[in-house]
């Protein structure tokens, strides 16, 4: 599943993964990743962090993978894409970082 607005980024994207022998989709907005979400459980989720944010700023779907169960989250691999995070920082996987 790809979670980006910029098309020029999501076709790359999109691109190496079908390269990769995965099925993809693009949904457009947080209330149809919903109905995938719903159904099925996705190897990777690529995610924008200001993909579909509210008018608070708030990644309704980071926050929704969050609270998802442990046993289904271990089966997800999530790629956050972001301006503001540091590129290959291991250790910055394990701090949660709030605003």
């Amino acid at each position: 599943m790809i979670c980006e607005h910029d098309p020029v980024v999501r076709q790359k994207i999109s691109s190496t993964l079908i390269s990769l022998d995965f099925n993809v989709v693009e949904p457009a907005t947080f209330k149809e990743v919903l109905k995938y979400l719903n159904f099925h459980t996705f190897n990777v989720i690529v995610v924008d962090e200001n993909f579909d944010t509210g008018t608070d700023g708030v990644n309704y779907l980071l926050n929704y993978l969050e609270q998802l169960s442990m046993s289904i989250r271990r089966q997800v691999f999530v790629v956050l894409i972001s301006t503001t995070f540091v590129t290959m920082d291991d250790m910055h996987a394990y701090n949660k970082v709030s605003t």
